[in-house]
């Protein structure tokens, strides 16, 4: 038969009769683990140990998947650092006996160190991955340098705005400023007695008002008994308007 005539055939590789298939490894796996590929034969002979050291040595010069990138913890620090952060500029802006304002300048500290931290990490990870993701180290290192100096200079002005305005010391509640004394402050609120008495001292220390006296005693003719009470009357009155 057809079929049969098929099956018994030698199959021949190159003009060659290649040899026959195992019944027990139709797919020549022995062979090849001998190193005796049907296919290869008239070649050179590669043992398999040698094979299989360079497979893992191929493996091993693959570039790998770059592993030191922004990873979980270096999430969990900038979230602290940002939280800490947060809690100083909200102490800065509450008053002193609060809590937030109390614990201002330690969560400041905290922050801050956290923050440096943080990006210490990442300039060490972006150093060790440039050349894996393809970038130039010297390059690479210049930029990331200079965006985390502006960063750092950028923190530290917060740092010291919040320190000046007050918020690392709490809110202080200034007192207002003292007006100065009104003239009825000043002087103490004067009854007829009081009135009396200073008309008495300047009449006693001759330190009167003189156009006023020389004006009542020439309505009273020069008579100084009449002067001296019309001018007491008079001053009173002025006195007492003055107040």
């Amino acid at each position: 038969m057809r079929y049969a005539t098929a099956m018994n055939s030698t199959p021949t590789l190159n003009g060659r009769a290649a040899a026959a298939p195992d019944v027990d490894d139709p797919y020549g796996f022995k062979n090849l683990l001998r190193g005796d590929d049907p296919i290869m034969r008239g070649h050179e002979k590669v043992p398999a140990s040698s094979v299989a050291v360079q497979l893992v040595q191929v493996d091993e010069a693959r570039p790998q998947t770059p592993q030191n990138g922004f990873g979980a913890e270096s999430a969990i620090v900038l979230m602290f650092g940002t939280g800490f952060l947060l809690l100083a500029v909200l102490g800065g802006a509450t008053e002193k006996r609060s809590m937030f304002g109390r614990f201002a300048r330690p969560v400041l500290f905290a922050g801050l160190f956290l923050a440096l931290l943080l990006g210490a990490g990442l300039l060490s990870n972006i150093k060790d991955s440039a050349s894996d993701w393809g970038l130039r180290p010297a390059e690479t290192g210049l930029v990331i340098g200079l965006l985390y100096g502006t960063f750092i200079a950028l923190l530290g002005f917060l740092a010291r705005k919040i320190w000046r305005l007050g918020g690392v010391n709490a809110t202080h509640k200034h007192d207002p400023v003292a007006q100065p004394p009104t003239a009825s402050a000043r002087m103490p609120e004067k009854t007829e007695d009081s009135i009396y008495a200073t008309i008495d001292i300047e009449l006693e220390s001759g330190n009167m008002n003189r156009g006023l006296w020389t004006r009542l005693y020439a309505d009273c003719d020069g008579n100084d008994a009449k002067t001296r009470a019309a001018y007491i009357r008079a001053r009173a009155v002025q006195l007492q308007r003055s107040v």
